[in-house]
């Protein structure tokens, strides 16, 4: 969790780690090839040793992923029951979010959204 720290103090030193809004502006799946958007919300909830998100059954936690060096991170997300959720922030701000799909009648998709975090003003 230290990265995370490290992640929040490289987008903005001032700011406190209460939580990370994201504004994703590109998304693309294969099945619609990439689109532009005036921006999707999304807000991650930081703490000492915890990144969660509220999902539309409550808070969803995730765990940090070891391999990425800090102030960069990679966060994992156990969603909902079929969908896992993988996100990649760099020190600069720069995010990537995927959400995999697994169908329960056969099947996967996967839809990625690129865009900025920074620390929630």
């Amino acid at each position: 969790m230290r990265a995370l720290v490290l992640l929040v103090c490289a987008i903005a030193p001032a700011a406190s780690a209460a939580g990370l809004d994201c504004t994703f502006t590109q998304i693309c799946s294969a099945q619609t090839g990439c689109q532009t958007s005036d921006g999707v919300p999304f807000h991650f909830n930081l703490s000492d040793d915890t990144v969660t998100f509220d999902g539309p059954q409550g808070p969803v936690t995730g765990r940090t992923l070891p391999h990425l060096a800090p102030p960069d991170i990679a966060i994992l997300f156990d969603s909902v029951p079929g969908e896992t959720l993988l996100v990649t922030l760099t020190g600069s701000g720069e995010a990537v979010m995927t959400q995999h799909i697994a169908a329960a009648t056969g099947g996967i998709a996967a839809v990625s959204y690129y865009g900025t975090c920074a620390p929630e003003s």
